[in-house]
């Protein structure tokens, strides 16, 4: 049988590389686009990819 604490830590391993993917590549992406629109202080998805 295998080990239960590795089976945890490997999905909490997976978790953490896919939160820190969405942290550095997915959100400036998105943020980026957001900008791209104009005048921030009226821009709804600036402020939803905030």
């Amino acid at each position: 049988m295998s080990d239960p604490i590795a089976k945890i830590k490997k999905k909490l391993q997976d978790e953490i590389d896919q939160l820190d993917h969405e942290l550095n590549v997915d959100l400036p992406k998105e943020i980026a686009i957001a900008r791209a629109h104009g005048d921030l202080s009226e821009n709804a998805e600036y402020k939803y990819a905030k």
